[in-house]
């Protein structure tokens, strides 16, 4: 069965999989550098993830400027509204990077799609659907 990481801090869901983040099980329309910026901060909790690595993480094939993970940063701060102190809030160390304040929190989920074409959903439905046709045909 297929799961997928799901990380919690504050009224937050990050979707790892999907990219998709969630406020209270609202979206949060962010661009796809953004979420993937905010998980790679997300997935380094509690240690300060250095410029270069993020572009890195984020840009694997490209050479940007910092500008563009700077502005990644601005947009996914707007989006959150984390005051100081509050899980969710980027600190900023000049020169080396970024620190996301937790805590966060993983959590395992299975996908739908995984539960539906397994054999075990399938044999759920099965003596049902037999039971109403033999209780059907005997009758």
């Amino acid at each position: 069965m297929k799961t997928h990481r799901i990380f919690r801090f504050g009224p937050f869901r990050l979707d790892a999989s999907t990219k998709v983040l969630l406020r209270e099980d609202q979206p949060v329309h962010l661009a796809r550098k953004s979420v993937e910026t905010l998980l790679a901060l997300i997935e380094s909790s509690g240690q300060v993830v250095t410029k270069e690595d993020l572009m890195a993480t984020v840009w694997p094939d490209r050479i940007v400027d910092e500008a563009n993970l700077a502005q990644n940063i601005a947009v996914i701060r707007k989006a959150i509204g984390a005051a100081h102190g509050e899980p969710g809030q980027i600190e900023t160390f000049p020169g080396r990077g970024y620190r996301i304040l937790g805590p966060i929190t993983l959590l395992q989920e299975a996908g739908k799609v995984a539960l539906e074409s397994s054999g075990e959903a399938q044999a759920r439905r099965q003596p049902a659907a037999r039971s109403w046709f033999w209780g059907r045909w005997a009758a």
